[in-house]
């Protein structure tokens, strides 16, 4: 409990730095001053009564940036990128102090000024360096979601700041300026010819506009400021005639084929969308459905249909923890393409109905009808609607709970089989506990190794791409949903050249190593790995991001469901595709028995939210309940949510890791759900105030002109 609550204490602490005392001290310390005419550095040290002012705020500032630069590096995996943070973030701090410590007053200090903008400029850089190593920065500069370095424009921003500082006396460098340019620009185009990746066709033409330019800077003493601007312009024409070359050559001729015809979107997204089928559905309750056909990405939120799969970045944290707990097969948070056909996830959140072409009607999950009560002819093809016969509704309840502690230590196959026997709930006492049935199998297997080196009893090496891993189950487990488990999954990439002797390495002709080290030159920066899975009643794999992926959401868990087949699965291969270390704390087989299924679904649903009304920001219902119970809600929980029971405050439970759940004694009940962004009142607020403060600071020195102007 310490250092939970330390950590607690900590981040408030931080919170109240940055949002606070930082702006607040901030506000008073340059209170005084015109602040559009001047900067920090300027009032630090042109003033005695400011500097001792500015200490205080440099130590304010820079230590709550320390700390938290400091606590990202800890959380990096290796030694040696948490060194490599905190020495760029120290030297950026070091460089950013003195730039502040330099007085920017380029007409009485022109050396001093050069300076200042100098370490300012190597501040933002290694900063930026030191963001680009830390994985958790990808995600808070990508709005606290998914980790992407899309941040990255700001370099671009500070070498336009650097270029619009520079041009104006390009060509009145001292020679030793010129020479330092010239060698700089020779480097750049040395590394350009050099690297296999960028010796294109538009990367060698731009290093030799970059050579012409420097040659020409060199030569440029007695050169006009007309000949300059000349010279530059045509220097400009030339690249955006190299870009358009590279973008419409011969090698990008298919761009063109990018732009579409006027209603290509609307005929592609919505007249030709498979899911226009479920407009035809008379169906009026609150329902969802999952596809089994192609569609196009966001079906559902396209043609205002509640689906399973949807493509976005701002994703629910909560929901993302459940479909991680479940082994969702899926090696990222905001992409998520349906339940993956696992029967008892279908029922559970209430997937009443599927898309299926009628002649695919074999992959339906098993308690699906295998007659249509819809089909319509869509895009040239035929599309059919399956319903499913155990679908639990919108707002169903539970008489037993099932603790955090039991629930964590449950296999993916396991949890999802538990939610059928009662709710998660991470308050004790509410309910009875719930006995589970346990009717999952994991049925035991021989492993044999092909071409892989099992180090220890979670690490194999396959020191060749290509390794196998087969599992050949003795008892095979018919009449039962099978899928594939690994769990605790990691990957760290090796080069095969490693593996070979000096023998094999002679063996291959000068050409063949040759290739072999440029295939292979860059394989510590592998990010991502997939594993190929073949068996006896069919294929599949599992994707896996690795933590320096930008990709990477601590996904380690995963399961692939091969359905229900007529032959039970006996036997599987996993196919290691690039060499290196695989750690696996387990790989399994589990079988997934559905014979009771249907039975707990329809004890679970049993007592439902009637009348149900969905709003925009709310859902309400009535229930009658015979026992003490929880009602879940199959809409994302959040911290936002609030609900009364027949008009009295009532506590939001988080049912099942991700859903809405609030506890009700026996009788009939109106529930009432609101939701109210977290936050909004004080933001507004906030806000409101902003606008207040920027327009007395615009409108205070602009009121002091004209009072000094009346005096004169």
């Amino acid at each position: 409990m310490r250092p939970a609550r330390f950590h607690r204490r900590r981040s408030f602490w931080l919170d109240l730095f940055a949002c606070f005392l930082i702006p607040a001290y901030t506000l008073l310390f340059a209170g005084s001053v015109e602040w559009f005419g001047t900067n920090f550095s300027v009032i630090a040290v042109t003033g005695e009564d400011h500097y001792w002012g500015f200490v205080y705020w440099g130590v304010l500032a820079g230590g709550y940036f320390a700390v938290m630069l400091t606590k990202l590096a800890l959380i990096l995996p290796r030694l040696w990128q948490r060194v490599v943070v905190c020495l760029l973030t120290l030297l950026a701090c070091l460089a950013l102090g003195y730039a502040l410590a330099i007085p920017y007053l380029p007409d009485d200090f022109p050396g001093f000024a050069s300076l200042h903008v100098v370490l300012a400029a190597g501040a933002c850089v290694l900063l930026m360096l030191a963001l680009l190593l830390v994985p958790q920065a990808g995600s808070v500069l990508n709005g606290i979601s998914y980790v992407s370095n899309r941040w990255v424009w700001a370099f671009t921003m500070l070498e336009a700041f650097i270029l619009a500082r520079v041009c104006p006396g390009i060509t009145a460098f001292e020679p030793k300026e010129k020479r330092n340019l010239f060698a700089l620009l020779a480097v750049y185009c040395v590394v350009a010819f050099c690297v296999k990746q960028g010796r294109t066709e538009t990367a060698l033409l731009g290093a030799l506009l970059l050579v012409l330019l420097a040659v020409f800077v060199l030569a440029a003493d007695g050169v006009s400021r007309r000949g300059v601007q000349a010279v530059l312009l045509a220097g400009c024409c030339l690249g955006v005639v190299m870009n358009l070359g590279g973008y419409y050559g011969i090698e990008e001729a298919d761009a063109v084929n990018e732009y579409r015809p006027a209603g290509y979107a609307w005929s592609t997204t919505v007249q030709d969308n498979p899911a226009v089928t479920l407009h035809l559905m008379e169906d009026q309750s609150y329902w969802r459905y999952d596809s089994l056909v192609n569609e196009p990405i966001n079906s559902p939120m396209l043609l205002d249909v509640y689906g399973t799969g949807y493509f976005f970045s701002l994703n629910n944290s909560y929901l993302s923890s459940l479909f991680r707990e479940l082994g969702q097969n899926t090696p990222v948070e905001y992409d998520y393409r349906g339940l993956q056909n696992r029967t008892p996830l279908e029922t559970l959140f209430g997937v009443k109905y599927a898309l299926c072409a009628p002649d695919s009607t074999g992959a339906l999950p098993a308690l699906f009808d295998s007659q249509a009560v819809q089909a319509a002819e869509i895009g040239g093809s035929t599309v059919a609607v399956y319903p499913n016969t155990a679908a639990l509704p919108i707002g169903y309840t539970a008489q037993n709970q099932i603790s955090r502690e039991t629930y964590d230590a449950l296999t993916p196959l396991q949890k999802q089989d538990a939610l059928l026997d009662g709710v998660v709930l991470e308050e004790t006492g509410l309910l009875p506990e719930a006995e589970l049935t346990g009717d999952t199998v994991s049925p035991a297997a021989e492993m044999e190794l092909d071409g892989v080196q099992q180090l220890d009893e979670t690490t194999y090496y396959a020191p060749q791409d290509g390794g196998r891993i087969t599992l050949t189950i003795a008892q095979p487990v018919a009449d039962c949903e099978t899928a594939f488990v690994v769990q605790g999954m990691q990957y760290t990439a090796t080069s095969p050249l490693d593996a070979m002797s000096e023998e094999e390495l002679s063996a291959i002709s000068a050409h063949d190593r040759r290739s072999l080290q440029k295939q292979y030159a860059h394989f510590w920066r592998k990010d991502s790995v997939y594993l190929r899975l073949l068996s006896n009643i069919g294929e599949g794999r599992i994707e896996y991001n690795r933590p320096n992926s930008q990709y990477y959401c601590g996904r380690h868990d995963f399961v692939y469901n091969f359905g229900t087949s007529d032959e039970p699965l006996q036997q599987i291969t996993i196919v290691l595709p690039f060499a290196g270390y695989y750690q696996f704390d387990r790989l399994a087989v589990e079988c997934q028995k559905l014979d009771t299924v249907a039975a707990r679904a329809e004890n679970l649903g049993a007592e439902n939210l009637q009348n149900v009304t969905l709003g925009t920001n709310s859902l309400g219902g009535e229930i009658t309940t015979t026992r003490s119970s929880v009602l879940v809600v199959q809409l994302p929980y959040s911290t936002g949510w609030s609900v009364t029971v027949d008009g009295t405050p009532a506590q939001v439970l988080r049912a099942d890791t991700a859903f809405l759940g609030v506890a009700l004694e026996p009788g009939s009940h109106t529930v009432a759900f609101t939701y109210k962004t977290p936050g909004l009142t004080a933001g507004a607020a906030l806000s409101a105030a902003g606008v207040v403060l920027l327009a007395a600071i615009w409108a205070v020195p602009a009121l002091r002109k004209k009072s000094k102007k009346r005096r004169k």
